[in-house]
Parts: C-alpha cells; structure tokens; sequence
C-alpha cells in the first residue's frame, strides 16, 4: 500500500527541483485543464517496452534528426514514381523530381529556423536536466543516446515534432492533390496514418525518451500549422521561380 510520505518521495524523485511546473509555458490553464503534467509523468515513468516495440518507438523518434533528412527529400522524389500523375523521369524537366525535393528541404528549414527562434524566447528546460538522475537511471531507453543526439538546448517547442507535422502537412498540401486517380481512394487510410499515427508516434517517442514534455509536441505542432498557413505559400512561389535555374545547373552538361 502506497503511504502519503511514499508519493512525497515519488514526486521529488520525478521533479525535484520543481523548474518544470514553475516555468511560464508549462503553468498555463491549458496545461493544468488537460492534465498535461500527470500524462508527461505517466510517460516519462513507463520502466520499458519490450525490444521490438521499442525499436518501432525509436524509429519514430528519430524519424527528424538532421541526418535523417536526405532520406526525407528521396522519398518525396521518389513518390512522384509511385503515386502521382507524373512522366517518368526520363522525359520530366524540373516540374517535380526537381522541384518537390528542393521545396520539402525549404520547408524544413524554415520550421527549423522557426523552431529555434520560440525556442530562444521561451528558453525552456528540457525533462532530462529536470528529472532526477535516480529516476532516469530507473527507466530502461535502449536507444536513448541516438535519439537525444543532435538536439538544441532548449525544450518548447519540439523541433522533431514541428518537423513531423511539416512533413504530414507538406504530404496533406502538396503530394496528396498529384495522386492518380487509382489512389484517392486511399487518400483516408493514408490521412489517418499521417495524423493519427505517425506524427502522434513521433511526439509519444521524445516524451518517451526524456527529451520532451507533451506540451512541447503540441507547440511544434502549431508551430507548423502556422508556417504553413502563413508563410510557406510564399516558400513554394519563391522556389518555383528558383528551380529553373537549379535544373539548369544541375542538368546543363546532359
């Protein structure tokens, strides 16, 4: 049976300085409504996951680390191959295979260039210089250091989160209304991973392994909601009117 005094003990193991719940993005009614600080213990707290579950936890949280996104602008390139109403590459100018690569890597780095700039302001502590050395030694993260690697100092907002909702949203935005005819029908089961699963896996994983409080994810993710809306139209017109000349330079000497 767990006594009063044993909680005491819990909580300060948990947070002993009690710096998380006394900075300014963590102590909003929005937090205390949503229950925000009990959800990131529940998380921070689970002991393990078994090793292929882990692994699937870890993929997504290190879906976004820097040396990840060449793989991310592949992928948008080679998704004009499958899905979309594109010619084959062979006869294509600069319409996509150019183009589609050039404007994601804009788009992530102008969430970056975002990301860092709240993180600056708000200036917030991340859970791993929070959380008592006892406590994180008591939590099994087999592949702790390579998520962790690579991170910015600062915690609010998360960076990996503000990059999974700028690729959902650059899949929603951009790729989603090229799709051929044979795969509109997919179009819910694919929006339904994209918001449902994969961008939730990627903020469940760097709570998961102490780099970030859930209110962190939710503000990368509102963070890419409004570049998206406010300033990436202006992105894509600026790199359509650049891309001539990158395939010019590219593909002059073929």
């Amino acid at each position: 049976m767990t006594t009063a005094k044993d909680s005491i003990k819990t909580a300060i193991a948990y947070d002993p300085t009690g710096i998380h719940q006394s900075e300014l993005v963590y102590r909003t009614p929005l937090s205390s409504l949503l229950g925000l600080h009990a959800f990131n213990k529940l998380v921070h707290s689970i002991p393990s996951l078994p090793h292929a579950l882990e692994f699937l936890v870890f993929l997504f949280g290190y879906a976004f680390n820097p040396v990840s996104i060449p793989l991310w602008m592949i992928a948008v390139s080679l998704t004009g191959v499958v899905v979309t109403d594109m010619p084959p590459p062979d006869t294509l100018r600069y319409d996509y295979f150019v183009f589609a690569p050039i404007y994601y890597l804009a788009t992530v780095l102008v969430t970056l260039i975002g990301t860092e700039v709240a993180k600056a302001s708000f200036r917030a502590t991340r859970p791993e210089a929070v959380l008592s050395a006892e406590f994180r030694a008591s939590k099994l993260r087999r592949y702790g250091t390579l998520v962790a690697s690579l991170k910015s100092k600062h915690s609010f907002p998360s960076g990996d989160s503000a990059q999974a909702a700028n690729a959902v949203l650059f899949w929603f935005h951009f790729i989603a209304p090229l799709l051929l005819p044979e795969h509109q029908q997919h179009m819910t089961i694919i929006n339904i991973f994209a918001f449902g699963i994969f961008y939730p896996g990627v903020a469940f994983a760097r709570i998961f392994y102490h780099c970030h409080w859930i209110e962190d994810c939710l503000g990368g993710a509102l963070l890419a909601a409004t570049l998206h809306k406010t300033v990436m139209p202006y992105v894509y017109e600026f790199v359509l009117r650049q891309v001539p000349y990158v395939y010019e330079l590219l593909f002059q000497s073929v």
